[in-house]
């Protein structure tokens, strides 16, 4: 029977700190400030299409051209580890 009490109380402990942990964490990431990707460049060209200064295939054509010359994508056309 004491075996089965300590079992129990270990158990417990555990789940206790497995709760704490959960929730601390998903407080922490709660407060954590949104971080807006796509800024910039592709942001503008976006703002530009949603107000209706160019039409679809503008926005298409311009989007692919923005993307193609983006650095990480240029440093990924001359990497020797692709």
């Amino acid at each position: 029977m004491n075996d089965v009490l300590w079992l129990v109380t270990i158990t417990g402990i555990i789940t206790l700190i497995f709760i704490v942990s959960v929730y601390l964490i998903s407080r922490r990431v709660g407060d954590m400030p949104v971080i807006l990707t796509e800024g910039g460049k592709l942001n503008a060209l976006h703002g530009r299409f949603v107000q209706g200064e160019i039409t679809i295939d503008q926005y298409q054509d311009q989007r692919r051209e923005l993307e193609k010359h983006n650095p990480e994508n240029i440093i990924l056309e001359f990497s020797r580890y692709n």
